[in-house]
């Protein structure tokens, strides 16, 4: 059943259920399908991590996978049976598979205010630093600790961001984002992976697209609450009357 909905190649999200994932955060890692057969999957990690920088899997975790499918979303429930190394995992899956609709989530173009940090293929300590970032940003006295963001056009979802950047940076690197969508709100802070890169408009520039990989299901829903209201307030300047 699962060679007929996963194939070698096809990418994986993986969602971990147990170890360091809160209920109350999103957590996902991108993989590819390997090895298909039976009840298992043999699915390989695309980041480069330094040693002692890879994800920490461990034996019997639970893992979703969800994937697509002849158009549909599929999702599966394994546990590792095993690791080869350190970006080799294999998984068994012995519950049936969810297939399910995908929705596209809504995209605007706006202005936010925007920083980043690379991840260098220090994957394990940029999810602690995630995590503690996340913490400190829910104290109130965080707020009067914030300093001012450059703001600069962006293509913004709750799933993930497109912007210009000066820098060379190749999928799938990892990157820390701290997003402040209005200047008084408490910023985002988010791990997102970059699923693509191409040459921009401007000289010796790039645009990333991200996919948020790590982040907190109220920062997500403060997006799309922020997506949503953005959009609405645009339609509306659109449909306005031109008095001149």
């Amino acid at each position: 059943m699962l060679s007929k909905y996963f194939k070698p190649g096809q990418k994986v999200q993986i969602y971990p259920q147990t170890g360091a994932a809160s209920p109350d955060q999103l957590e996902s890692l991108t993989a590819h399908v390997v090895n298909c057969g039976g009840e298992g999957l043999e699915l390989s990690l695309p980041y480069q991590t330094h040693a002692g920088e890879e994800y920490p899997f461990q034996r019997d975790m639970v893992l979703d996978l969800v994937s697509q499918s002849f158009g549909l979303g599929v999702r599966a429930r394994g546990r590792i049976a095993g690791l080869r190394d350190k970006s080799l995992i294999q998984v068994s899956c012995s519950t049936p598979l969810e297939a399910f609709q995908r929705r596209t989530q809504p995209r605007i173009e706006v202005s936010v205010g925007l920083r980043y940090a690379r991840g260098r293929g220090n994957l394990r300590s940029m999810l602690d630093k995630w995590r503690k970032n996340v913490a400190l940003l829910q104290q109130s006295c965080a707020a009067e600790r914030r300093q001012n963001f450059t703001y600069r056009p962006a293509n913004l979802s709750g799933g993930g961001i497109r912007f210009d950047c000066p820098e060379q940076i190749e999928p799938p690197e990892l990157c820390m984002l701290l997003l402040e969508l209005t200047p008084d709100t408490p910023p985002v802070c988010a791990l997102a992976e970059i699923a693509w890169a191409r040459p921009a408009e401007k000289p010796g520039w790039n645009t990333l697209g991200m996919q948020f990989t790590h982040i907190s299901k109220a920062d997500q829903k403060r997006i799309f609450d922020f997506v949503a209201q953005t959009r609405h307030r645009q339609e509306q300047a659109a449909n306005e009357p031109d008095d001149s």
